[in-house]
This record gives C-alpha cells, sequence and structure tokens, in this order.
C-alpha cells in the first residue's frame, strides 16, 4: 500500500509497472474535487430506459428517497420537473411542467407524466420524433417534511426513441449442421445495449436451400420471449441435404407501429463435410452454466452415415488460453445418436471455457477429422481454487462500537480491508463490481474468437485457438481474420473502436486516449477541457472530441448531479461525535489458511458501510462478497454544512433532530462557536473561553417525528472553525455532535499544469 498526498484539485493518474524494462503496467485515473456527501440520496426507477409510442402520453417512474443508513424519508415534500437533454448541451426545462407531490411513510412516490401534454405548454418539440435521440430530463427536489433538510437530484437516463430495441446474436456459430438441431439467441437490448425481458421476438422468415432445389420451409418455433437475460433462443431441425438457410427475426411488440420492430436477419451456411459426417454440441440453456466442483452433463449429437461407425469421442478443454483438461469417451449408439460427456469443473476452468469435441474416422475414401466447439461460462467468484470470506454479526450498531470482523481464507497470504460510506455510492452511481472486473481481465487470455463452431474442422479448431495437424482432411488454417464474433454481451463502444478512434488521430493519439479513458460526471467534456488544458491546443480538441465520443455512448442509469447542503450523515450517543470520514479501515493483514478476526471501533456517522476484503495469494486474487454494516442512533441530530464559506458571508444552518424512539420528545438544540465566527442569537458561553452559544428553546417532536433546527453565523477570520450542536431531551436523551467549517479569503484561483 502505496500513500501520498495530493496538492490541487483536477484528473490524477497512476501508473504502476514492474520495472522500465518490462511492458506490462497499469493506470488508474481519478478526479479530486470539492463535494459533500448527501444526508439521503434520491434515486429515480423509471419502467422502462426509454419513450417511444406506447408510453410517450403515459411514462411511469417512482422516486425513492433513503436516509444513508437504510431508513426512509417519510412523508417528504416532492417538486418535480421535466424536460429534455441532447449530448453535452445544457437541459431544455419546461417551467410550466413543476408539480408538487408527497412522500408515502415508506419514502416512495409513484408518478406518471404525460408528455404531450407537458410539451403542449412549450414552444419547442411537440411530439415524439422531435426529440428522437434526446433524453428525457427529470429534475427532483426533496424536502424534509417536518425537518430542515433539502437535495436535489437530476436524471436523465430515458431516451426518446422510435424502436426501443436492438437485436443481435450471441453464442450462434453462423454454420448449420445438416440433420442436426441448429441452436440461434437472439439477444433483445435496449438503446442502453442491457437486456431487455418478456419481449416477443418472431420469426418471420425461415427459408432452407438443398442443392439444386428451391427453398422450403425450416422446421423452427414460430416466437420465443426473451428470458431475463435478454436471450430468446430458438432451435431449429436442420434437415439433410441442407446448404444454407435465411433467417428473419423481428419483435413483436403490440404497442409499437411495425416501422419501430427491430429486425436481424442471419443468413448460415453448412460446415462442409466431404463425408456427410457431423457432430453438434448441445447448448445448455442460459442460466445453467457449469459450476466449480460439479460434473458436467452435455450432451453431444452426430449426423453420419452408419456403414463406418463411430468407435469413440475426444475431447479437449481450454480456458485462459490453455488446455486444462482432456479426455476420450467411448461413443454409444443410441436413439437420437447422443453421447452425454462427463467431465469435473475445477477451479482452472474459470471464469469460462472452451469445449472442443472430435473423432477421426478411417476405412473410407478419405479419412476425416469431425469436430464442433462451444463456448462455456462457468460460475466461480475466484480462480485456482482461491477462497475469501468476509462475515459479521448482522445487525444495527452504534457509534464507537467494536465491529468483529470474520475472515476466512483456504490459502496463506494477505488480505487487504476497506470501508466506505454508502453515500459514496450515491455519486459514483456507475460502480462497477470489482469480482467482475478480475474475472474478465482474465479473460482476455483466452485465444480463440467466438462461441464455438466454424465452417469445416480446421476452422473448428482455430476458431477455439488451436491448430490440428493430421493426415485426415484437415489443414492448418491460415486465416488472419480478426475476431469480432460476440462472446458475451459488449457496451456499445468495443475496446477495438476506442483503438481505431485514437489511432485515427495520429500523433495525438494520447490525447485522445486520455479523453476516453476519463468520463467526467459533474462537468461536460469541453468544460474538463479546459480546465485540464489551460491554453488552446490541438490537444484539447482531440480530447473533447473522444470524451465525447465515449461518454454519447456510454450506458443507462447515468445520474447528472446532486446539488444540496448534503454532507456527511451523522450522528452519536451521549458521547461527542466528531468523527465522520468517507473511508477508513485501509490496511492488508497477513493471513493463514483459516479464520482470523479483525476487531475495528466503528467511526461516528450514521450510515451504513460498505466493507470488503481482497484476498492476494502466490496463485492470485479472489475478492469477498461485500458486507454492509448499519450504524443508527433512536436519538440524532444531523445539521449538514457547506464544503465552504466565504468570509464575510452571512450562512443559514439548517438541520434536523430524528426521534426513532416509541415515545414523544420535548427537545432543544444548541450551537457553540468561536470567536471566529459571528453567531446570531447567542450569550458568551460558561468559562470565559471566549466560546458563544445559543439559547435553549424546547419543542414537542412526536415518536417516529423530524423536527428542524436552524442557525445564522458568520465566518470572521480564514480557518477551519469547529461548530458544537448538542441535543438535549427533557427525558435525559443526548447527541452532540462536532463539525468543522471551512472559512476562505474570496480569492481567485488559478491552477497550472506542466
Amino acid at each position: 500500500m502505496i500513500e501520498h498526498e495530493l496538492q490541487g484539485l483536477g484528473i490524477w493518474s497512476i501508473e504502476a509497472s514492474y520495472s522500465d524494462d518490462f511492458t506490462t503496467t497499469a493506470r488508474a485515473d481519478f478526479e479530486v474535487k470539492e463535494y459533500v456527501l448527501p444526508s439521503f440520496y434520491i434515486l429515480v426507477e423509471p419502467e422502462a430506459n426509454y419513450v417511444s409510442y406506447g408510453n410517450f402520453n403515459r411514462f411511469n417512474f417512482k422516486v425513492l428517497a433513503r436516509y444513508v443508513h437504510g431508513a426512509p424519508v417519510a412523508e417528504g415534500e416532492v417538486f418535480l420537473r421535466y424536460g429534455y437533454v441532447s449530448g453535452t448541451n445544457p437541459p431544455v426545462i419546461i417551467p410550466s411542467s413543476i408539480t408538487r407531490e408527497r412522500l408515502s411513510s415508506a419514502g416512495e412516490l409513484d408518478v406518471t407524466v404525460n408528455m404531450e401534454m407537458v410539451l403542449s405548454k412549450h414552444d419547442g418539440p411537440k411530439d415524439l420524433n422531435s426529440l428522437v435521440g434526446t433524453y428525457l430530463y427529470i429534475a427532483v427536489l426533496l424536502q424534509e417534511d417536518t425537518g430542515g433538510i433539502t437535495q436535489e437530484a437530476e436524471f436523465a437516463a430515458v431516451k426518446f426513441v422510435k424502436s426501443p430495441y436492438r437485436l443481435s446474436l450471441l453464442s450462434t456459430p453462423p454454420f448449420i449442421k445438416p440433420g442436426l438441431p441448429y441452436t440461434i439467441q437472439v439477444l433483445v437490448k435496449d438503446h442502453c445495449d442491457k437486456p431487455v425481458n418478456r419481449v416477443q421476438v418472431r420469426l418471420v422468415e425461415r427459408r432452407l436451400f438443398r442443392t439444386g432445389t428451391e427453398s422450403e420451409v425450416l422446421p423452427c418455433p414460430d416466437s420465443v420471449d426473451s428470458q431475463s437475460d435478454g436471450l430468446a433462443v430458438f432451435i431449429c431441425n436442420t434437415p439433410r441435404e441442407g446448404v444454407r438457410a435465411v433467417l428473419k427475426f423481428e419483435t413483436a411488440d403490440p404497442a409499437l407501429p411495425a416501422a419501430s420492430q427491430a429486425v436481424l436477419t442471419l443468413e448460415p451456411s453448412a460446415y462442409h463435410s466431404p463425408n456427410q459426417r457431423y457432430l453438434y454440441i448441445d447448448t445448455p440453456l442460459p442460466g445453467h452454466s457449469l459450476q466449480v466442483g460439479l460434473f458436467s452433463n452435455i450432451k453431444v449429437y452426430s449426423a453420419a452415415p452408419s456403414y463406418v461407425p463411430i468407435r469413440a469421442l475426444s475431447y479437449m478443454v481450454l480456458s485462459k488460453g490453455k488446455v486444462v483438461d482432456f479426455g476420450s469417451q467411448k461413443f454409444v449408439s443410441s436413439g437420437d445418436h447422443s453421447q452425454t460427456l462427463t467431465f469435473k469443473v475445477t477451479t482452472s476452468m474459470a471464469p469460462s471455457i472452451r469445449l472442443l469435441v472430435y473423432y477421426i474416422l478411417f476405412g473410407e475414401a478419405m479419412s476425416e477429422l469431425v469436430a464442433d466447439s462451444i463456448w462455456l461460462d462457468v460460475r466461480a467468484k475466484c480462480v485456482n481454487g482461491l477462497q475469501t470470506d468476509l462475515s459479521f454479526r448482522s445487525r444495527v450498531y452504534k457509534p464507537k462500537e467494536n465491529l468483529r470482523l470474520d475472515i476466512r481464507t483456504n490459502q496463506d497470504g494477505l488480505v487487504a480491508l476497506s470501508a466506505v460510506d454508502s453515500a459514496v455510492f450515491t455519486l459514483r452511481p456507475n460502480y462497477r463490481d470489482p469480482v467482475s472486473t478480475v474475472l474478465r481481465h482474465l479473460e482476455q487470455s483466452d485465444q480463440g474468437c467466438g462461441r464455438g463452431g466454424g465452417r469445416d474442422s480446421a476452422d473448428v479448431f482455430r476458431l477455439a485457438g488451436l491448430t490440428f495437424i493430421t493426415n485426415a482432411n484437415a489443414q492448418p488454417s491460415t486465416s488472419s481474420a480478426a475476431c469480432t464474433a460476440a462472446v458475451r454481451p459488449k457496451r456499445t463502444v468495443t475496446p477495438e473502436e476506442q483503438t481505431k478512434k485514437a489511432e485515427s488521430y495520429g500523433p495525438l493519439k494520447s490525447c485522445c486516449e486520455l479523453g476516453m479513458r476519463y468520463i467526467p460526471k459533474s462537468v461536460s467534456c469541453h468544460q474538463f477541457s479546459l480546465q485540464l488544458f489551460k491554453k488552446p491546443s490541438y490537444c484539447r480538441q482531440v480530447f473533447r472530441v473522444c470524451c465525447e465520443f465515449i461518454q454519447q455512448n456510454l450506458d443507462g442509469n447515468l445520474v447528472l448531479g446532486r446539488s444540496a447542503l448534503g454532507v456527511d450523515f451523522d450522528v452519536a450517543p451521549s458521547l461527542v461525535r466528531s468523527y465522520f470520514p468517507e473511508s477508513w479501515m485501509w490496511e492488508v493483514q497477513p493471513v493463514r489458511s483459516g479464520q482470523m478476526s479483525a476487531i475495528r471501533p466503528l467511526p461516528d456517522s450514521l450510515t451504513t458501510w460498505n466493507i470488503r476484503a481482497v484476498g492476494m495469494f502466490s496463485s492470485g486474487v479472489c475478492v469477498a462478497e461485500p458486507v454492509q454494516v448499519s450504524v443508527g442512533l433512536q436519538l440524532s441530530i444531523d445539521v449538514p454544512l457547506p464544503y465552504e464559506v466565504v468570509r464575510g458571508e452571512q450562512l443559514e444552518l439548517r438541520g434536523s433532530v430524528y426521534n426513532q424512539q416509541p415515545d414523544r420528545i420535548s427537545y432543544c438544540v444548541t450551537l457553540t462557536a468561536g470567536p471566529a465566527l459571528c453567531l446570531q442569537q447567542s450569550q458568551p458561553a460558561a468559562g470565559g473561553s471566549g466560546l458563544h452559544s445559543t439559547a435553549c428553546n424546547w419543542s414537542p417532536l412526536s415518536a417516529g417525528g423530524v423536527g428542524i433546527v436552524s442557525f445564522t453565523l458568520l465566518g470572521l477570520q480564514p480557518g477551519e472553525h469547529t461548530l458544537t450542536f448538542t441535543l438535549k431531551t427533557r427525558q435525559g436523551g443526548r447527541d452532540i455532535v462536532e463539525k468543522k467549517l471551512r472559512v476562505v479569503v474570496r480569492t481567485r484561483r488559478t491552477e497550472s499544469k506542466l
């Protein structure tokens, strides 16, 4: 672990390599900026991430609000505004669209908006066709019912489109095997490249061509509904002597006109075999991936003349570019010409394998190699059998209370621990799961292409990443065509497209790569380029263009920003609460195989901590599933502070008192500050220390209620000054919170970069 003090705002990069002589490097970019954490988060959950003909006049979405410690923001008052936004342009807000609503006791609100009615009061676009390509803009202003905290969220992830769907193929080789089934996996995605569930896909054209004859109908299902992973699986029975087929798929959404349905055409050709011998590996159903520690149960079908029987099937299992298992099984003839292939799924096969099955027949005019292959997903959290588990006693903890974490591993090594305030994730909504990131990185060692199959036996081996040399019909393939087949669903912009985009700028390639690597969420690409490059240059222009190239193709749940007097959400027992870190417990512990415990005192924040453990071993890395630790109090106070205030500027602080007790209380809150701050309606505190304190004004508060408090002050001297908020109740309850207010002198700040 390396620590380094950062000086100045902006984008920082960390690059690591083994040495200057090695080409293996890793790089990470991060932003340093001024912000405060929200006291509660606001989520907008749309029924769909598009607006089209079917829902233009009735678009439904839900607003949810939760405090960062998990409790709902009950009965909060909500103000909604609508508009539209395109690219990096500022949103166009329709002033007359503002509506006023109220959250339920569960902190939720169901909203239905008629876009035609909203646009009728606006001078701009009036219908869907005028808005195609733009995004629906929703601004949510939420104020506590009886408290003093107000926050705002902006949402712009719903796109106006004519057709909400796109069809593509996944795990479908463009080759049919005459006399054997042909499995076609049609992937239904939305405009954000996310899979769409319960969409009917129809097969509107299915022609099969035989040698020298007219086309005929290929036996296939008429329609299939997409599953949760967006896949609609068609299984067609290919007759013998078929040489090619034409298949046309189309979505069948009754809410869309015919011109808005998505269309996909597939034209597979027949696998070439001189003796009409074929193999087919049956594709497991979606969601039925292989699991480490269990045995495979994969069916292999054959179609061949019977005068030269198949004696045995050989197989090879490849993972991460290596052969990890191989063997041979005696072929047992059955009525459906199938054979079940069984092998144990080991840890070396994670996260995916290529299964290649083949046999060689002799005794005919020409010996023949017959082969087929398939790509299969393997379920495993870690590679090479590594294990790292993190657990704790699940309950609501109090600030400063000791938390015991139990860590279990199956090898000696190191475990890195970290705890992050869940409020941070509301500022980074497009968070990526580190487990998937590590496994996908390991998968890049795969030497194959696509999800299996080939035009002939040599092509099957080539696409699996192998070369097979034999005196049979197979000759080593010399194809050098680039691999473009989809194995897993990809985002809109592929790494190949990014590389092509960067290389198009020649000597300014690095400027483009920098623009595509970091995607700012709080400012536009243009604004950020002005910050990064102080002087006009070609590099600044290329940076902006490439940044916008990526940003315009990002997937979905994009929250444009949050504004409010947000701050660390805090609260504590009778003890003074003053430690509110955004993250803590950054430490590395040596571990031995088995279980160990780590006991750490919790900070003072009232929040939900996201705690992670990463095991580092000689044979690899293993990321444990994170645990969520909630910290709360039955009686607490929260007064958000701004990031900083200017000297001489009057500031009103508004906060809330939370009574989660079953009984009604009578409370008061006082604020104590030093002589560097002018505190309105205050008196000198006892003891002559120069401190001033406001008076204690008692107010009633019902059980489960939220009360409001407010204070007015003025910064007199620059620096960080302590504010002490003291909550008292006549019933004896107390909460004391200390925070630092930063007062600065108004100056013009300039930054320069070398």
